[in-house]
């Protein structure tokens, strides 16, 4: 049914299979087993069409494997060592995403996943997640994933590693009912030689990338029928003496443990003369000797002279379902992609609301301010705070980002020494006591004070919402007559620069040339734009890159736990996989906008609720956007798989996406930077969605969405042609 011809394998300078032939009939179990490092897992691999040998075939019904793998995957099923499954989902959930690859749906799909569950022993628990799952009860799991696609041919690589006693006879005698009963063939390999004598018919032992030998059973003993095994037991370790009744002549091999010694001699040899004398020799109590037949593990101990433990919807739509519920499951992820753009949107929103009113004239005032708030110490202090908290590396980098970013004092000590600011509000800085005297004497209009502890407060109170956040104190002369939003919007923070207007009509481009008497000059004739609309679009479109790091690093998970391995045996396209990625973050990233846009529009009126046409144009370059970033997450999955590392999303969620956010104008308007950098920033997928939705706004005319939708279509073409060429395509599976 089964075979394999002169099978081999090289990695660079490493022989791992060295022309292995195997034979499987319809129907039998046959074990391989062999020391660590023998070439067992390789050969596996091979076999599976997980990879591509260096030389040699596998045969299925005489047709050849690596010709057609597709006809071997569908009657294989395969049982790897570690547990291919999603922790996160529950044995129900995990038999319905494999069995949907495998192109089962409705009833009978509910029927399989009855059957393998009742099979496994495991119906009463099946909505469980696995990760509460004992390690015996995963291993079932494992198997009955397995066995979704009813395999003509079951490959077990050491199966019952690891677990107790109850759930290893469990598998046992279900592989052993699987083969007798029901006829499956199986491939089993072991570290245990007792699960070998018990299921398998016949056996191959490999060892150094060969087989060295093969049979039944009985044939294999027969190797060592001139031969026979004394074991004894001693009252404690001797080193010394075992090492020395090793080294009597004739004996063939010795195994030692603890208090047991093994010898292998020639039938007939009289040994336990000698061994009692010495034994008296060095102090020894001899508690038990007896002279047994030759085993399976006997042969193989004479044949490699090692032990054999050695110490030393359819298919995407199930695809989907499977990302979502898992993301859903992430409570971190989903506090990165939705509360945290939220929480900097309502801090950076309330902060502004005056500046972006456009009524300046509060602000024409003398202004004392006084510091006695240690900042680098105070933001010290909170991402001392994260460190601390156990959340995962991206999470925690991403809020010390957000801590610095959102220092209150940094931005407003920015803002106030800003040219635009400077002219209508003269600040001079002075201590406490001579401000207070100032103001006395009407010298000032007004003193800000920013106290000790305040921006390590106000921090904890902004990101982790903890009581008792820090005020700013503002001490106003009689007659002094600022407009109390516009200060406490300069008092609380957050403000890099003031002319957002004419930075925002840059971006949108959207300014007008108006002909004036005596000469020209340009003005802004554009819409007023509210703090909260520019930062929920600025983060908005900042906070979607992330969920291209979270798919990545999913599929990097996906790859540790032999999942992604999984999912190429059930013969579904490997671009499929990569495809699923892509549509999966697009439609993560449209809800994400929805759930922004919409909650943001709830609780501050960011938008209009009433205007069907703008939400159209919303919906248009959301929906681009979410594509685009689709590709992006298709090329770091792509990327993460070839590298086998997780560091691509650490790396892209630690560093790339603030430095995308910086050129795009997520953090402040690029106003007064380079050309280079404005139109590196206009090339990334944020800063041209960034662009194409102000546009909207100040001008909702779908012509001047042309230019920033193409660049947003443009990048995610390159993201995606990148992905296809990085994708790994080894072992035959593209």
């Amino acid at each position: 049914m089964l075979e394999t011809d002169k099978l081999t394998k090289r990695f660079k300078d490493t022989l791992a299979v060295d022309g292995v032939s195997l034979e499987l009939k319809k129907g039998e179990s046959v074990g391989l087993l062999g020391p660590n490092g023998a070439g067992k897992s390789t050969a596996i691999a091979m076999i599976s069409t997980l990879l591509k040998p260096s030389s040699g075939d596998v045969r299925l019904h005489g047709k050849s494997v690596l010709k057609h793998p597709g006809d071997m995957r569908r009657v294989l099923g395969v049982v790897p060592q570690k547990i291919a499954l999603y922790e996160e989902l529950s044995a129900y959930e995990n038999l319905k995403f494999f069995g949907r690859l495998y192109g089962l749906s409705g009833k009978k799909l509910e029927q399989r996943i009855d059957y393998v569950l009742d099979l496994v022993g495991l119906a009463d628990r099946k909505k469980e997640l696995v990760k509460h799952y004992s390690g015996g009860m995963q291993r079932r799991v494992n198997l009955a994933a397995a066995m979704m696609h009813e395999p003509e041919v079951l490959i077990m690589d050491e199966p019952t590693v690891g677990i107790d006693p109850q759930s290893r006879n469990h598998l046992l005698e279900t592989i052993r009912r699987l083969n007798r009963e029901e006829g499956m063939t199986v491939l089993y390999t072991s570290h245990y030689m007792e699960e070998v004598e018990k299921l398998c018919d016949r056996v191959y032992i490999m060892d150094h990338g060969k087989v060295i030998a093969e049979g039944t059973k009985e044939e294999l003993k027969a190797i060592l029928s001139n031969q026979e095994t004394v074991c004894i037991e001693f009252d404690q370790s001797y080193p010394d003496l075992f090492q020395k009744l090793s080294e009597i002549e004739g004996v063939q091999h010795a195994d030692m443990d603890e208090r047991r010694l093994k010898l292998m001699i020639p039938k007939g040899m009289r040994l336990l003369a000698s061994l009692f004398h010495e034994a008296e020799r060095h102090g020894a109590q001899v508690t038990n000797v007896h002279v047994q037949t030759p085993t399976l593990e006997d042969v193989f101990l004479r044949l490699t002279g090692r032990t054999l433990r050695d110490r030393g919807g359819g298919i995407m739509g199930a695809f989907l379902m499977k990302d979502i519920m898992l993301l859903l499951r992430d409570r971190y992820e989903l506090i990165i992609l939705l509360a945290m753009p939220f929480l900097l949107i309502a801090i950076l929103g309330f902060s502004l609301r005056g500046i972006f009113s456009g009524d300046l004239e509060a602000l024409e005032m003398d202004v004392a301010l006084t510091v006695e708030d240690d900042e680098a110490q105070g933001i010290e202090m909170v991402q001392n705070s994260i460190d601390g908290m156990g959340l995962s590396q991206e999470s925690e980098q991403t809020l010390k980002q957000a801590a610095e970013s959102a220092s209150p004092q940094t931005m407003l000590t920015s803002f106030l020494n800003s040219e635009e600011i400077s002219g209508l509000v003269r600040i001079e800085r002075m201590g406490r006591e001579q401000a207070e005297e100032n103001l006395e004497a009407q010298s000032v209009d007004a003193i800000l004070i920013v106290p000790d502890g305040f921006t390590s407060n106000a921090l904890n109170n902004m990101l982790f919402g903890a009581s008792g956040g820090a005020q700013l104190e503002l001490l106003a002369a009689d007659g002094a007559s600022p407009k109390s939003d516009v200060l406490v919007s300069i008092l609380e923070e957050f403000v890099r620069t003031l002319n957002f207007e004419s930075s925002i009509s840059r971006l949108a481009g959207d300014t007008e040339t108006v002909a004036i008497a005596g000469g020209i000059e340009t003005i802004t004739a554009q819409k007023s734009m509210t703090s909260f609309q520019y930062y929920t679009i600025s983060m908005a479109v900042m906070f979607v890159l992330f969920v291209g790091s979270a798919v990545a690093r999913q599929a990097n998970l996906e790859q540790r736990q032999m999942v992604f391995e999984r999912i190429r045996l059930s013969n579904r396209p490997p671009l499929l996989y990569l495809s699923s990625k892509a549509i999966a973050a697009a439609a993560i990233v449209s809800v994400q906008l929805m759930l922004l846009f919409g909650l943001s529009t709830l609780l501050f009126q960011t938008f209009a609720v009433d205007s069907w046409d703008f939400w159209l144009g919303i919906a248009l370059i959301s929906v681009v956007l979410a594509v685009s970033v689709g590709c992006l997450a298709a090329f770091m999955v792509a990327l993460t798989l070839r590298v086998e590392s997780d560091a691509v999303p650490a790396i892209f969620s630690a560093g790339v996406i603030s430095l995308m956010a910086f050129v795009g104008g997520s953090f402040v308007p690029l106003d007064g930077m380079p050309e280079s950098i404005r139109t590196i920033g206009s090339w990334t997928p944020n800063g041209a969605a960034l662009s194409a939705y102000f546009s909207w706004m100040l001008d909702p005319d779908v012509h001047q969405l042309s230019g920033p939708l193409a660049r947003i279509c443009a990048v995610g073409v390159l993201f995606l042609a990148a992905a296809l060429a990085l994708f790994p395509r080894k072992g035959g599976a593209a």
